[in-house]
């Protein structure tokens, strides 16, 4: 059902040690061949496995050297970006600049985005998840087709 997805909303407490425990499910998806954490678009972290991390690069390595407003793209979301790992017991480390969307004691989120986590503060996901009740799916928005 989740096989190689990320799928779900799950919630931790960030340990004394900055520490988020990753659940079962998607350890397996990070630890195959590493993972990058990064600050999000909004106010939240990004958790992706390398492949997806290198679409993400390459798309920005295209970017238009010349223009400084494609060269700001670039440094922010270069500038913020790290290696994690996940130790035996399935906890990873929360990098020391992005501490502030994961601080010690704090309920976080970590949201499923298919093939990538968000990991937010819960206060945070609260609002998203308020505001996502008063979103209305049309099909300019999702194109399904459902066929028996």
């Amino acid at each position: 059902m989740f096989s190689g997805q990320f799928l779900g909303e799950i919630r931790h407490t960030v340990d004394d040690k900055g520490r988020i425990n990753i659940p079962a499910r998607f350890r397996d998806l990070l630890m195959a061949e590493g993972a990058f954490i990064m600050r999000g678009l909004d106010k939240n972290l990004w958790l992706m496995p390398s492949a997806v991390f290198d679409r993400l690069a390459a798309q920005l390595d295209a970017m238009n050297m010349a223009d400084p407003e494609e060269r700001m793209v670039r440094r922010k979301i270069y500038s913020q970006v790290y290696p994690v790992e996940i130790d035996r017991l399935g906890r990873m480390m929360v990098p020391q600049p992005l501490r502030c969307f994961a601080e010690e004691g704090r309920e976080v989120v970590l949201a499923g985005q298919r093939e990538y986590l968000e990991i937010w503060p819960a206060e945070e996901w609260d609002l998203q998840v308020e505001q996502m009740e008063h979103v209305q799916l049309d099909p300019k928005h999702i194109n399904l087709v459902l066929r028996s």
